[in-house]
């Protein structure tokens, strides 16, 4: 068994794994690491790493092991473990304070909402009714709650989807390409990963040309915005093999380590 460290990076930013706030960084320093939990992994293949978010008022970490869920108040306390999936949940978003998303890869309906605005009786039902949604991928939400992107292979190749929050409404536009993760930029574009060649580069908005960063890098989802928009976040591999955490300017085209 492994276990997975979950770090807060205070960026001013909410990103998967991290809790960010709004934090003065004189002199180009890097934020400050601040330990919250660590998530066990059962078992060493890359589709049981545990997943994390952060809510959207940086109060509360959601994280996987296998099928369960746990929500820990990131000031501290105990978790809380949610009405288990019926396989490996593979992927979380929050959709408001007290509702989370789940994919659970081993039901019969792929996505399921869970209503944790009563904590004493967390309720788990599927997303949409469960009426063809098993198709979606990678959802994201807007930051007024409003609307949701996500991911899709259509007849003809990837599509980005945009869906009103309550499912009714849904609007289609062919990608080209191996699109991944997207994301809402502050300003109400989306964003995702777009391949350049071989190399996973970012596109914003998605489908635009991707962007060739100073130094280059392989860019890996999930992306976050900072809280005015400047930088985008995302990890990367280094040439030892490990992963590291980066901020970018898009408009000046420059990254930088913020972890090692």
């Amino acid at each position: 068994m492994r276990a997975l460290v979950l770090f807060g990076v205070v960026v001013g930013a909410l990103v998967a794994l991290l809790w960010a706030r709004p934090a003065a960084v004189p002199g180009g320093e890097p934020p400050r690491l601040t330990y919250i939990t660590t998530a066990h992994q059962l078992g060493v293949v890359g589709y049981r790493d545990p997943v994390g978010v952060i809510s959207p008022d940086a109060k509360r970490l959601a994280y996987t092991e296998g099928r369960d869920i746990r929500v820990l108040p990131i000031g501290g306390g105990v978790p809380s473990t949610l009405p288990a999936g019926e396989g490996q949940i593979r992927f979380l978003a929050w959709a408001g304070v007290n509702t989370l998303i789940a994919e659970d890869a081993g039901a019969k309906v792929r996505w399921w909402r869970y209503d944790l605005s009563t904590a004493d009786r967390v309720t788990r039902t599927p997303l949409w009714g469960g009426t063809d949604v098993d198709h979606l991928r990678q959802l994201a939400w807007s930051a007024d709650g409003q609307s949701v992107v996500a991911l899709a292979t259509g007849k003809d190749g990837p599509e980005l989807w945009r869906i009103s929050a309550d499912g009714a409404t849904r609007q289609r536009t062919a990608l080209s390409g191996r699109p991944s993760w997207p994301a809402w930029t502050r300003s109400g574009e989306v964003a995702c990963i777009a391949n350049d060649g071989a190399r996973p580069r970012l596109s914003i908005p998605c489908g635009a040309p991707p962007l060739r960063l100073d130094p280059d890098l392989d860019v890996i989802g999930p992306l976050a915005f900072a809280a005015d928009g400047n930088e985008v976040y995302f990890a990367s591999p280094n040439d030892q093999g490990m992963v590291e955490l980066w901020a970018a300017d898009p408009a000046k085209s420059r990254a930088r380590r913020l972890s090692s």
